[in-house]
């Protein structure tokens, strides 16, 4: 079968259930004092994200990765409040989406030239093989943009080395409440400059 990148949108529900399990090996400790159920957290976050924007690895048809990407025009994900509040209650649920809206749907990069990578994540058995600088090659290749930006976390220096391997370049570092609540540190802002352009 091989590899192959495809959209989220073209997965069946097997391929699905792994996506979910590498949002919540990369992501879910962002989000454990919201919940310790972090199963049910990633199928929420998993059923926001806008599936044509999402991009996932496929090894002899098992999903290993995913990022997404986002423009000018919107984030590549918008939160699913109805479901967060049926899975954790209408309180809890309305409060976490709203912490969530804030952070997370925001639209970061301000031309139409620029692309901000909201989520890289690869499951724990097939880091190290190369399936992170992939698909951030993949998504480089996008002619219409010209810089890509990212944050990642002070407390994840192998990310930042992938990072800075290929290309990236730190250009701040910042401090926000919803990281230092969640005791995640502070956070890089990393550009790439394609040197395709447009």
């Amino acid at each position: 079968m091989g590899n192959k990148i495809v959209k989220l949108s073209e997965l069946d529900n097997s391929n699905l259930e792994e996506v979910n399990k590498i949002f919540e090996e990369c992501f879910g400790h962002m989000f454990s004092g919201f919940t310790k159920d972090l199963d049910k957290l990633s199928k929420c976050f998993i059923e926001s994200f806008i599936k044509d924007m999402v991009y996932v690895y496929l090894e002899d048809g098992k999903a290993l990765g995913f990022i997404s990407a986002s423009s000018v025009g919107g984030r590549a994900i918008k939160i699913n409040k109805k479901l967060f509040k049926e899975t954790f209650g209408k309180a809890r649920g309305s409060v976490f989406c709203w912490q969530i809206d804030k952070i997370m749907t925001k639209v970061i990069v301000k031309s139409e030239n620029e692309c901000y990578i909201d989520f890289l994540g690869v499951c724990k058995g097939a880091r190290r093989k190369g399936i992170g600088q992939t698909l951030l090659n993949y998504i480089h290749k996008d002619k219409r943009y010209e810089k890509y930006v990212l944050e990642v976390l002070s407390k994840n220096p192998n990310a930042k080395a992938l990072y800075e391997k290929v290309g990236y370049k730190a250009i701040k570092h910042e401090k926000n409440i919803f990281m230092t609540l969640s005791r995640q540190g502070s956070s890089y802002v990393m550009e790439y400059n394609s040197p395709m352009g447009v």
